[in-house]
């Protein structure tokens, strides 16, 4: 089997990290990059308390300056958020100044449906929240401010047995201020409107360009605030890779000059005449040697990697 090295380089130890918080029984649920700044946000959250759908939670997010091409990581902020937010959210990014939080399930609530986004101050003031449907399997916010989420099947199929979901094409563009920008219904693609198998599989390239792949098609759709459709140019992917293999879990990073992907942290694929066939499988290296670990982040070609030893890696595609 043909493999190619993977070149990480350490951030931080999580356990580091963790000593720094004020609330020492927070964990991490949720890793992102800024599109813009190249900075790691790390999401901690501890319930404190719940009982049904109540529930009370603490949240911090960490932010870890890092020099993609150097390899090396700097100055590191906390912000608390408090323990007054009762939603349950499970992603943070940064929209401009603020941070916004995504929660993944949102109830119908008798038509009254709950607002599952959040934009915080960064101390913890609350400016606006947003309603993003029901079973938010990812999200992406590109550098313009649009906000991108694909959904899981209750998502695409349940929206909370009542009507049409609001995630069932399997991907939505939001503008910042919480309307929708584009979905997966207007992609022409030759596999017809809906998108209701995107899954998790979104991210970014260098020119800003949202990619998503939906049953063996890989899809680049160019988005912009300032009209209200986008464009996509399909291309198939053929190869090694086969969707039924990953556990129904499916992830991919586009490399910095877009001639290569990476799925699942592990396949590699290379583009040769609009078509993309494996070429090797990666093994990840720390430090000049090999190394176990996950891949946690995938936003565009800077991903992020927790070792089993607990070291946040992370790793320029080129």
């Amino acid at each position: 089997m043909k493999q190619q090295i993977l070149p990480l380089f350490e951030i931080a130890p999580m356990e580091e990290i963790h000593r720094e918080l004020s609330c020492q029984r927070m964990v991490p649920i949720y890793f992102s990059v800024g599109a813009n700044d190249g900075k790691v946000y790390i999401l901690y959250r501890y319930i404190r308390y719940q009982q049904c759908k109540i529930q009370k939670a603490y949240y911090a997010v960490v932010t870890l300056s890092v020099d993609w091409k150097q390899g090396t990581c700097g100055e590191r902020q906390i912000d608390d958020l408090g323990d007054r937010l009762s939603m349950g959210y499970d992603f943070v990014y940064r929209q401009g100044d603020d941070w916004l939080l995504i929660g993944a399930r949102c109830d119908y609530n008798n038509g009254n449906p709950e607002r599952n986004g959040l934009l915080l101050g960064r101390d913890g003031t609350v400016k606006r929240t947003y309603c993003f449907g029901d079973g938010i399997d990812e999200c992406i916010v590109m550098p313009d401010g649009t906000i991108v989420t694909s959904y899981f099947d209750e998502g695409t199929f349940a929206d909370w047995g009542k009507g049409a979901p609001i995630g069932w094409t399997g991907i939505v563009a939001w503008r910042p201020d919480g309307t929708k920008l584009w979905d997966g219904q207007d992609y022409e693609g030759n596999y017809g409107g809906a998108c209701d198998f995107c899954d998790d599989a979104i991210c970014l390239d260098t020119w800003d360009g949202l990619w998503f792949y939906k049953a063996g098609q890989l899809v680049r759709a160019d988005l912009c605030l300032g009209r209200d459709h986008a464009y996509a140019l399909a291309e198939k992917i053929v190869g090694k890779f086969q969707e039924q293999d990953e556990a129904n879990r499916l992830f991919f990073t586009v490399s910095l000059n877009h001639c290569k992907l990476l799925f699942n942290g592990k396949h590699i694929f290379t583009q040769k005449a609009c078509t993309w066939r494996w070429t090797a499988e990666a093994e990840p290296h720390l430090n000049g040697k090999p190394v176990l670990c996950q891949c946690v982040r995938y936003t565009d070609y800077r991903m992020l990697f927790l070792t089993n030893d607990g070291i946040l890696c992370g790793c320029r595609f080129v």
